[in-house]
């Protein structure tokens, strides 16, 4: 092969490379934010949702630069209580989700805000829910192992009296997570004797273990 057959073999491949990196950076986002919103709606309510990574490639390895999230009435088991949705969250830079109205678990959710900026290494939280004091123990029972597994299912099991009654979750502050573990920085909320940490890390558990 001459020369100029392996400069112009070089020149189609590098042309089709690059156009491979140009299609994966326009297509794979949608795609992969498509998905998600199959997963999201699969048993009803609407979701719209926006991943950026640059490369595009990198969300293939579950990071982006943004992660966006709005929808309402979605509807959904909680039947992986293992499932870190903050470590998933941590590894893009900008986090913005906004949902109303989902049922989560053992959780009706009303709202459920989380965000966090740039460098910036606290997340934002509010969250207006309730949950049955029964289902409550048992999800924050299964989530939590040990002591503080235990002291749950203590207080939500017996000692909240009317249990068919549904408690009010309200957590609203900032938080930080650490390879997912959760810490509140700032905020109110407890419900159950669960602080308010647990508490959030658990309802955005629940909200987001579609993702």
């Amino acid at each position: 092969m001459d020369r100029s057959r392996i400069r112009l073999l070089a020149a189609s491949i590098a042309a089709l490379v690059v156009l491979a990196g140009v299609a994966t950076h326009f297509l794979l986002p949608p795609y992969l934010s498509g998905r998600v919103e199959e997963r999201l709606e699969e048993h009803g309510g609407r979701a719209d949702v926006e991943l950026r990574a640059v490369p595009a490639l990198r969300l293939l390895a579950g990071h982006g630069d943004r992660i966006e999230i709005e929808g309402s009435g979605l509807e959904y088991e909680f039947d992986d209580p293992d499932r870190d949705a903050f470590e998933r969250l941590d590894k893009f830079d900008d986090v913005r989700i906004d949902l109303v109205d989902v049922t989560a678990g053992p959780f009706d959710t009303q709202r459920f805000e989380l965000e966090r900026s740039g460098e910036d290494t606290l997340y934002r939280v509010d969250i207006d829910a309730s949950a049955k004091p029964q289902a409550l123990a048992e999800a924050a029972g299964e989530r939590f192992a040990g002591s503080l597994g235990e002291l749950i299912g203590e207080i939500a099991g017996g000692a909240i009296p009317f249990s068919a009654v549904d408690v009010p979750i309200r957590v609203q502050g900032e938080l930080t997570s650490d390879n997912g573990e959760v810490r509140m920085v700032s905020g109110t909320g407890a419900v159950a004797g669960i602080p308010a940490g647990p508490l959030a890390e658990l309802v955005t558990n629940a909200v987001l273990s579609r993702l």
